[in-house]
């Protein structure tokens, strides 16, 4: 069942994105299906040769320039941001409708008209990339699931449909004397109010974080602190090229390669394909609310895997159907299974996540742009040619291995999907994990004698339980406080007689701490009571197997992660680093505990007067080494919003620490 609900802002965000994406491919797919009327005003047409390599390249040159523009757009978009390259896109997509609307033909300037077309097109394809990936990655960054794919899929259906309005006022062009002109004309004005509407989008809150974390990177750059580049998964991007490669063939071969057999073996008139197109593109519409309304209770990869295991077992016979039967219906059919269910944004879609941020645009465009312009240059330059040695059967050296390669492809995703939580409990993330401490009735809340004198309140208890009470009160959010009071308890009599270095206060003071600073990003009962017992195993006579009675396995679980004492294959005690623990955590995906143990360092920072200047400037070197890296990371396993806020912290309290006078051998208590 779906819990979080769209905002007004994320309403609005989907139908302007929607609105927008409509226009550009309706701009974008006027020239394909007015194509027949303009190739011959704005290329040679004497000698037959050149004109069917013109016609290739007016077709193939809106993909040819995608491979650098996805580049250059994606830099674009992960420097300035997703929502000023959708509205730069709409705006050049409106630019070359108003060139292409008054360009004089090819008998009035020659040759000059047919390249200003080809850049026109070029530009169009540029621009088309960038509106179509920005408003999925605004999308997947901006919305949880299963919102996000409802959303991709009602922007990919405004897509589609922009694409059938495009060609019906291609029909009218070119069936009842509708001047083209004026229909580029139109183009450019619609883009326009798009581009003026898009003015209230908000840019995504992922990225808005990212900003942030570059600003305050950049502010103390003259220490050694650095924000992490993480690497890409070269699989992945395999896996992408292949489903972008798979969907641009079916394209071509399901409008363009069927539609000129239609021409040549069943003898319909351009009037009569782009009737039976306008009834395929109808279809293909239908097939994305289809997908869009699965979408909302199944992942994706689920029912896209289904379809391409189908399209697998029919594409052999496709080559025979295409050269016995002339029944139209069934031509429809097949180019139905060809394209319409395969081509969808959904491929994109489900790849984002798994990329990082800072190169989440620029690696999406690029590959989005060379997989389209290299799938549609081989079908238009490979297929006719090879068709002329194998026939229809010429489709499947083009068609096998590419799905072949994208089964691979989501093979891949659902094991990255499962790594991160978002396929088996599928339409729920499991952001947060379920709190495995919050029914009180699971539990036993008596202690024996030896904890009656360690029930009585102080300072530390009073500041986080008042912090918990207003957290409740002011979130609505239920916790076990009576679980909550035995582990207060449970600690205090623990680390009983124990003292902290820095100022002499009891040492309970900072699990006490710890705890309340991973409840203002983490309210749940079992991340709060580990937070008050991580150093109860590693600095107490208490073990993991006591605290999994009192208490429960997970909590136990997160406090033998929490704990550096580790025993080798000799029998003998050692203490992990900071890099081997979080190293081990993050092998295991257990981030709940690793969030603690960011918290636990944080707090040890802001206390770290009482150390030798040396011993702090060294703890804050491994710090920076090893942990600065993992805060964005762990913050989006565990679905945590405004991690950048956690970075700053740190980022001030390590340059405090690194930049501090050597000469005073120690620093200032920087708490706040």
């Amino acid at each position: 069942m779906v819990k979080n609900k769209l905002t007004r802002s994320q309403k609005e965000a989907i139908g302007l994105l929607s609105i927008g994406t409509f226009l550009e491919y309706f701009d974008l797919f006027l020239y394909l299906h007015m194509a027949v009327l303009l190739n011959e005003l704005f290329f040679p047409t004497a000698d037959p040769v050149v004109a069917q390599l013109m016609t290739a390249f007016s077709f193939s040159s809106t993909f040819m320039l995608r491979p650098v523009g996805g580049y250059i757009i994606g830099k674009i978009g992960d420097t300035l941001g997703r929502k000023f390259t959708i509205m730069l896109t709409t705006f050049i997509m409106s630019g070359t409708c108003v060139v292409m609307a008054t360009l004089p033909t090819y008998k009035e300037i020659g040759i000059t008209a047919s390249i200003i077309m080809i850049i026109c097109r070029m530009l169009q394809g540029f621009s088309s990339l960038g509106e179509g990936m920005g408003a999925i990655i605004y999308m997947i960054e901006a919305l949880k699931t299963p919102h996000r794919y409802i959303a991709v899929g009602i922007v990919d259906a405004s897509g589609r449909l922009g694409g059938f309005l495009a060609l019906l006022v291609g029909y009218f062009a070119l069936f009842i004397n509708f001047d083209f002109r004026l229909a580029f004309w139109i183009g450019a004005i619609i883009a326009l109010i798009g581009l003026f509407a898009r003015v209230k989008l908000r840019e995504t809150p992922e990225f808005v974080d990212y900003q942030r974390r570059i600003k305050k990177k950049n502010e103390i750059c003259n220490t050694s602190m650095d924000l992490p580049k993480p690497p890409i998964d070269k699989k992945a991007i395999i896996a992408l090229f292949f489903g972008i490669v798979t969907v641009s063939i079916s394209f071509y071969v399901g409008y363009v390669y069927i539609g000129n057999h239609l021409k040549l073996t069943l003898g319909m008139s351009p009037e009569n394909i782009i009737q039976h197109n306008l009834k395929l593109a109808i279809l293909s519409i239908l097939s994305t609310i289809i997908l869009t309304v699965l979408s909302k209770k199944y992942h994706p990869l689920r029912f896209l895997k289904f379809i391409l295991v189908g399209v697998l077992f029919i594409i052999p016979f496709v080559p025979y159907f295409l050269a016995s039967i002339t029944n139209l219906y069934l031509i429809t059919v097949i180019q139905f299974l060809l394209y319409a269910f395969i081509s969808s944004f959904y491929n994109e879609a489900m790849w984002i996540k798994h990329f990082p941020v800072q190169r989440r645009f620029v690696v999406i465009a690029t590959s989005f742009g060379v997989s389209t312009a290299i799938g549609y240059t081989i079908a238009s330059f490979g297929l006719n040619p090879l068709a002329e040695y194998l026939g229809h059967y010429a489709i499947l050296f083009f068609y096998v291995p590419c799905i072949i390669g994208f089964l691979w492809g989501l093979n891949y995703l659902k094991k990255l999907e499962i790594k991160a939580g978002r396929y088996n409990n599928y339409p729920d993330e499991d952001f947060p994990r379920p709190d495995s401490a919050a029914n009180e009735t699971d539990f036993q809340y008596d202690l024996g004698k030896e904890y009656s004198s360690f029930k009585n309140d102080c300072v530390y208890k009073k500041e986080l339980l008042d912090y918990l009470e207003s957290y409740r009160k002011n979130h609505k959010h239920k916790i076990n406080f009576k679980l909550i009071h035995k582990a207060i308890t449970y600690t205090k009599k623990w680390h009983d007689g124990q003292m902290r270095k820095d100022d002499k206060s009891p040492f309970y003071s900072h699990p006490f701490n710890v705890a309340k600073m991973t409840a203002e990003y983490y309210y749940k009962t079992d991340m709060i009571i580990a937070a008050l017992l991580h150093d109860t195993v590693e600095d107490t006579p208490c073990t993991l197997e006591m605290i999994a009675k009192d208490f429960n396995q997970r909590i136990a679980e997160m406090v033998h992660y929490l704990t550096k004492i580790r025993i080798d294959t000799n029998g003998n005690k050692y203490k992990m680093t900071l890099k081997e623990s979080i190293q081990e955590m993050e092998k295991v995906k257990e981030y709940e505990p690793l969030f603690i143990k960011e918290q636990d360092r944080l707090h040890n920072l802001y206390t770290i007067k009482a150390l030798n200047k040396a011993k702090q400037k060294k703890i804050a070197a491994e710090t920076n080494s090893d942990l600065i890296k993992m805060i964005a990371i762990i913050g989006d396993k565990i679905g945590i919003q405004g991690t950048w806020h956690l970075e700053n912290k740190i980022f001030d309290t390590l340059n405090n620490i690194l930049k501090s006078d050597d000469k005073n051998p120690k620093g200032k208590n920087i708490y706040s």
